[in-house]
């Protein structure tokens, strides 16, 4: 499963010409300066499903260049672990970090070399948000206080917020904001999603779109096309790395920060505001032709 996660993600990466149509499907009004060269955040979600013989067979539910539950995560694994009486050896976290040594690679991420004083992590009504507990954990881990985007002040290119009473800059945001939810909610914010600020982003807004939203097209549209993995769930004709490790369990998650396929409930009606989903043959003109940096085989 974490091998086809992987994989995928650096075939998206990968090809020029997804890429491209991705950014060509934002509106304007949504593209954020100073785009980074990748995502900073990546993860991909898996589910279980049962066959009618009762086997199991795994499923790549949704892929996020879009952070998620960094915090909160290593807390629930050791409340597992302490509430079921696991082996306290038993490992969670990947390639053998530490849980000191996985908070440390969080708090680089998250404040690069700015001062915690001048990083924040911004959403929108967080005291509201069902993930606030990975933001209290956020604040703890590493001394960054969590602030509503609606509270904000702009002054020419820099953001300032309140901090214990004082006006302070924003030097560095780590971006919790999804887009989709400030429209459909009607907020308004006070600065312009495409404005040329003054700040570094942890986490650039852009990658919501172009990984997180843009994935989900192209697989619906590759699902049509019988590349992916059939509407019965049985694995495409493909012999190359999109086969049935990475196929996309049917999902629907409309507000979330993730892609997802097929089915009822998932289509591309369903995305973001302003972002045009493709067809096929917008991707991938010649259905033979190599796709995302490796090619099928003709089925039958």
């Amino acid at each position: 499963m974490k091998r086809g996660g992987r994989e995928m993600v650096e075939e998206l990466l990968g090809n020029s010409l997804y890429l491209g149509a991705a950014r060509e499907s934002v509106s304007a009004s949504f593209r954020v300066p100073n785009e980074a060269e990748a995502p900073l955040f990546v993860q991909a979600d898996f589910g279980l499903i049962q066959d009618d013989e009762g086997a199991l067979h795994s499923r790549l539910v949704e892929i996020q260049g879009f952070p998620s539950l960094y915090a909160y995560q290593p807390v629930l694994a050791e409340t597992y672990r302490d509430a079921y009486d696991l082996d306290p050896t038993l490992p969670y976290l990947p390639n053998g970090l530490s849980r000191d040594g996985y908070f440390a690679r969080l708090r680089e991420a998250i404040l690069g070399d700015e001062d915690p004083a001048q990083t924040v992590l911004l959403e929108i009504d967080p005291a509201n948000q069902k993930t606030r507990v990975d933001f209290a954990l956020t604040e703890r881990e590493c001394g960054i206080r969590t602030v509503d985007v609606r509270g904000l002040r702009l002054r020419g290119r820099k953001l300032y917020y309140d901090r214990d009473g004082a006006e302070t800059e924003i030097r560095r945001i780590y971006n919790r904001v999804i887009v989709d939810e400030l429209e459909r909610r009607g907020e308004e914010i006070p600065f312009e999603w495409n404005d040329d600020l003054d700040v570094a982003w942890a986490g650039h807004p852009n990658w919501f779109f172009l990984l997180s939203k843009f994935s989900f097209t192209v697989a619906e549209a590759r699902m049509r096309a019988g590349d992916l993995v059939s509407r019965s769930g049985a694995a495409g004709g493909r012999s190359g790395r999109l086969g049935a490790q990475a196929a996309f369990l049917v999902r629907g998650n409309r507000s979330g920060g993730g892609a997802c396929a097929g089915g009822s409930g998932c289509h591309p009606e369903d995305a973001p505001p302003r972002l045009h989903p493709p067809t096929a043959d917008a991707i991938y003109p010649d259905p033979w032709s190599p796709a995302l940096g490796s090619r099928r085989s003709r089925a039958g």
